[in-house]
């Protein structure tokens, strides 16, 4: 644990509602005691050790941290990558990362468009704490098919496709994401998606693929991804081979009729924005939450798919729920969720890994 939490002072919390993230239900007022960055216990009645700081949030809604699982911290719509240069994108970055933290946002998967692993180096700064930000579960450079690469690392034959996650493992990647479909209608081969899945699983990295059309995704799928980007273009056959593989998809804006058909097939659902363009990205991703409203689904299923669905995504035990044992990633926000999702927009409290980051004022 980092210095500043292992030992710290213990923290109750009075939760007037609290989000039950794995039975998509929002019960009624609890205690949640922190310790040393963790849930130390939650429910009704708790013994509270002495000299315990207490912060009331009676008032409130209180939920896992929320989870942005498809999130480009390091990339600006307004200049192109190339005339900025990695150091201005990295700071550039940190204020994006600050921004997610502040609206909610306690965990960001950073999928690419990131320089050459800008995003690891982002990522160890905020785990140094030197600057401010959720955690970071980054990619480094997609893994792309086609003749030149801007942030994308090319990939030439199955062999290339090994050498290139091994490359990403040695920098300290979370993830590997590969681009089943590239641009110029350029695709990745089954044999080199397979040549990557397989270097990453056994490298203990999970693999997804960016995929815009049916075929693509198919193919990815065939492959043995562990998600799909996008997807937006997947027939019912191809929701139905997810649902039944149990690969999740982060569905990306525009959000239509295929995010209710995916949710009506039973597929499991990560909530991500793809903000590039907003200078306010942890408010754009809010934005996005409330446009799967507009698509249809229904408020406990978007709030599933920001925390738990996502923690799931990531595979890191202890995200996305509030729960004994589970990392103190905690925010509150005013009003019910579940009844107005429009209540995720007002965001009072914010604490990652037992640390508050933001407060109610008085």
């Amino acid at each position: 644990l980092p210095p500043e939490v292992a030992g710290a002072q213990p923290t109750l919390i009075y939760a007037g509602r609290a989000f039950d993230s794995e039975g998509g239900r929002m019960l009624g007022p609890r205690l949640i005691l922190v310790q040393d960055g963790r849930i130390a216990e939650i429910g009704s009645a708790i013994a509270v050790p002495p000299g315990t700081r207490r912060i009331d949030l009676r008032a409130y809604t209180v939920l896992p941290g929320l989870i942005e699982s498809h999130a480009h911290l390091l990339v600006d719509a307004s200049a192109p990558p190339a005339a900025v240069g990695e150091s201005l994108r990295a700071l550039r970055g940190a204020g994006h990362a600050r921004s997610y933290l502040e609206a909610g946002y306690t965990s960001v998967r950073n999928l690419g468009k990131a320089g050459r692993y800008a995003d690891v180096a982002l990522k160890r700064a905020i785990e140094e704490g030197s600057v401010p930000g959720p955690r970071l579960f980054v990619s480094g450079p997609a893994l792309a098919p086609g003749a030149a690469g801007g942030d994308e690392r090319i990939v030439r034959g199955a062999d290339d496709a090994r050498a290139a996650v091994r490359e990403h493992a040695r920098q300290g990647v979370d993830l590997i994401r590969i681009d089943a479909n590239g641009v110029d209608e350029a695709t990745m081969s089954l044999e080199e998606m397979q040549a990557a899945v397989g270097e990453a699983h056994a490298a203990k990295l999970k693999v997804t693929a960016y995929a815009t059309s049916d075929a693509a995704i198919a193919r990815a799928l065939e492959a043995g991804v562990d998600a799909i980007e996008h997807g937006e273009a997947a027939s019912s056959e191809t929701l139905h081979r997810m649902r039944q593989e149990s690969v999740p998809m982060v569905p990306l804006q525009p959000f239509g009729e295929r995010l209710r058909q995916a949710r009506v097939a039973g597929v499991t659902l990560a909530a991500g924005s793809d903000a590039i363009a907003h200078p306010q990205r942890g408010a754009a991703a809010r934005r996005a939450l409330l446009a799967w409203v507009e698509a249809g689904l229904a408020p406990r299923d978007i709030l599933q798919a920001a925390t738990i669905n996502s923690a799931r995504l990531l595979g890191v035990p202890g995200l996305g729920v509030l729960e004994t044992g589970a990392h103190a990633d905690i925010i509150a926000v005013q009003g019910d969720p579940m009844v107005e999702l429009e209540a995720l927009t007002r965001v009072v409290f914010v604490m990652k890994g037992g640390q508050p980051v933001r407060a109610p004022q008085p």
